[in-house]
């Protein structure tokens, strides 16, 4: 059920309401009907679905609010659920789940405290560079709390840290692209771009897509077909890079 969830995301938005409402009805994990919940709501709001989502959202809410009031419990729920290991960050998870809802709500006041939760959790722990993916874990909950500043200053740790990977670069350029900060993300997947360990295609998208943000359209449409002309493109592990590349051809020269 959550491979069919996940593969709908690339299909029509009813398509995706109808997986998801498939997976709430058939799942045995109360979790996982609660996170599906969720993104069924969001997905009607944004097709702009005449269902009651409020009432809905509500129901969400208090369900969550319950099962979040006991932190051992919390844990065995995402055992029995298909989220994958959350690493320690459950009431993280839970938090931004609840963040979203209030969203759905309307309800500023009580999004703002749980993403104040957020950041307070995720600055209790002892996150280290010596455990990066832990500290990639507190990152992305810090920047559901739009916490800027420490995010900006843990990945740089990790970028001083572990300089010649791709990795920490390709995540950095990422989100200074969603922060709008073009020339620090085409800088930074530059410099992914020379430590590529085999994933060439994917940052070249990811560079192509910075360059159309920049309005560099000429240049974004070279550095497209440079990659569709790559020797190892057509491996099926490029199945969806590639996909993405021809979309976004297609969009830049409209």
């Amino acid at each position: 059920m959550a491979a069919e969830i996940q593969c709908s995301e690339e299909k029509k938005p009813e398509e995706q309401v109808t997986a998801l409402e498939n997976g709430i009805k058939q799942s045995t994990s109360k979790l996982d009907q609660l996170r599906w919940t969720l993104e069924l709501l969001e997905k009607k709001k944004e097709i702009n679905s005449k269902d009651d989502l409020k009432t809905a959202a509500n129901s969400a809410l208090a369900d969550l609010q319950l099962i979040t009031k006991n932190p051992s419990g919390l844990k065995k729920l995402f055992d029995e659920c298909t989220y994958g290991d959350p690493a320690g960050f459950e009431t993280e998870e839970a938090l931004t789940m609840k963040a979203r809802l209030f969203t759905l709500l309307e309800k500023t006041p009580e999004k703002l405290e749980a993403l104040e939760a957020i950041k307070a959790n995720a600055e209790k722990r002892n996150v280290s560079v010596d455990r990066p993916g832990e500290m990639l874990l507190a990152i992305a909950y810090l920047k559901e709390a739009d916490e800027k500043v420490r995010v900006q200053e843990m990945y740089q740790q990790l970028l001083n840290r572990y300089p010649d990977t791709y990795v920490y670069h390709e995540k950095y350029a990422r989100y200074q692209l969603k922060n709008k900060n073009y020339d620090q993300a085409l800088s930074s997947v530059n410099t992914a771009l020379t430590h590529p360990e085999g994933n060439v295609p994917q940052l070249q998208l990811l560079k192509a897509r910075i360059l159309s943000e920049m309005k560099n359209k000429d240049q974004a449409i070279t550095i497209i077909n440079e990659t569709l002309k790559l020797e190892n493109i057509s491996h099926k592990k490029f199945k969806k890079t590639l996909a993405a590349l021809e979309t976004l051809k297609k969009d830049i020269e409209k």
